[in-house]
């Protein structure tokens, strides 16, 4: 993402340039791969077969094509397996 400074020196985030291209992306290896680059740091990378898997049982992708409030989906996602996972210790 990108990162620019407005008028009284705050940064915010020039989010129009990405998420315009989600609406058109529908290939959930494109999807996986937007994913892994744009939200680093997640609890892991995830895989074309995790997109598939979420795409199957109606989660994400839902109209056919991948938008921002699937990226969000996805991020969510990540975050309840981590928290699962630390609990389970």
């Amino acid at each position: 993402m990108d990162a620019t400074k407005d008028r009284i020196g705050e940064y915010y985030l020039k989010e129009a340039g990405w998420a315009d291209g989600w609406a058109v992306v529908a290939d959930p290896a494109k999807f996986a791969e937007r994913f892994n680059l744009i939200v680093r740091g997640a609890y892991r990378p995830v895989t074309v077969d995790d997109i598939r898997s979420m795409m199957k049982c109606g989660l994400i992708g839902r109209c056919g094509f991948f938008d921002r409030s699937d990226l969000q989906t996805v991020r969510g996602i990540l975050q309840y397996e981590r928290l699962r996972e630390r609990t389970a210790e």
